[in-house]
């Protein structure tokens, strides 16, 4: 047996299974009247006057100039290294002057 049917009778009902005969069987209703299609009063359309397209003019394409794209990081050449001098007279290297005088031995 199918357990999804388990609660299906709970009073175990021995006529569940048998299909109910319609009760409107012998009830003859009455046939409904034929609908009679109602076309809608014609209003008169004024005339229109015809539309009369523009005459199209052909329009001159602009010389179309060519963008060049701008290099992405990863198409950039690599600038030429230079080395940076100090702006003041001092070039570098070299020790630093002593800023105490030297112990006395």
């Amino acid at each position: 047996m199918d357990p999804n049917q388990v609660n299906q009778n709970p009073a175990a009902d021995p006529n569940m299974g048998i299909p109910v005969a319609d009760p409107n069987a012998g009830i003859q209703t009455p046939a409904p009247e034929p609908m009679i299609p109602v076309t809608p009063p014609v209003t008169p359309v004024e005339p229109v006057a015809p539309v009369v397209p523009e005459p199209v003019v052909p329009s001159i394409p602009e010389p179309v100039v060519p963008v060049e794209p701008t290099p992405t990081v990863e198409e950039q050449p690599a600038a030429p290294v230079t080395p940076v001098m100090p702006q003041s007279g001092d070039m570098g290297g070299g020790q630093m002057p002593p800023t105490a005088p030297p112990a006395a031995v």
